[in-house]
């Protein structure tokens, strides 16, 4: 069977050990959307690298979404939660606003997450991830200062919360938020089995620490919190033992 051919439909093509991806799912869960087609593909399997998908998308990355009516095609996951919050009339919570400020307000800050977010992520991922991909130690060292350099972009984002209502652009939950909050997630569980042992959000940043609840409360079923724990629980069992030492140097 081949799952890269649809006929005149939205499809979303994810892995669930894809962050972006992932959320893209939860939104759609969020809407109660029965619209969009979800397709998943494997990127172990590496049907990512197959021609079919190389010619929608070639990066060769997911999410991917693929409108057939407008034959467009995404594969940045900002641009596709824009488009499908547009697209299928997301104006709730976790959605975009109608209100002309606050909706260019969320769309500044979604734009906003690869110069903000996303370094923060990195900061403390990248030697996780480096050591993750190529089987080597993890390089504690690296790991330490990235989470020096990440505190100082949650302090920013603790005083955007405080100062918004306890959102990111605004008082109320929008799209930005649920981008947002994959990423601090990954750090906040880094410490194994969800506690806070690389950076105490509870008692460093207790905006964040607010948010992260509230959205998790608020956004994720139960199949959408299992999927996001399980492979960082698995990242917490391989590094997790090297993690607590870090921890308890700090």
């Amino acid at each position: 069977y081949n799952f890269f051919l649809r006929h005149m439909a939205i499809t979303l093509y994810y892995d669930p050990a894809s962050g972006p991806a992932r959320i893209i799912a939860v939104f759609l869960d969020i809407i109660k959307d029965t619209t969009v087609v979800r397709t998943q593909i494997s990127l172990a399997a590496k049907d990512q690298m197959k021609p079919e998908f190389i010619e929608m998308n070639p990066h060769h990355t997911v999410p991917t979404l693929k409108d057939d009516e407008t034959g467009l095609c995404l594969y940045e996951s900002t641009a596709i939660l824009q488009y499908l919050a547009e697209k299928l009339g997301a104006t709730g919570k976790y959605g975009l606003p109608t209100d002309e400020k606050a909706k260019w307000a969320t769309i500044n800050c979604l734009h906003n997450y690869h110069n903000f977010i996303a370094k923060a992520n990195m900061d403390v991922m990248g030697a996780f991830y480096r050591a993750f991909f190529s089987g080597q130690p993890l390089d504690l060292e690296a790991f330490k200062a990235g989470v020096v350099t990440a505190k100082d972009k949650y302090k920013l984002l603790e005083a955007v919360l405080v100062k918004n209502g306890g959102y990111i652009s605004g008082p109320e939950a929008t799209i930005a938020d649920l981008r947002a909050w994959i990423d601090i997630f990954q750090v906040s569980n880094l410490g194994g089995a969800g506690t806070m042992a690389v950076i105490d959000f509870s008692e460093e940043f207790p905006a964040i620490q607010k948010w992260l609840l509230a959205v998790k409360e608020d956004a994720f079923s139960e199949s959408a919190w299992a999927a996001c724990t399980g492979f960082y629980g698995m990242a917490a069992q391989m590094f997790g033992g090297p993690i607590f030492r870090l921890a308890e140097q700090q």
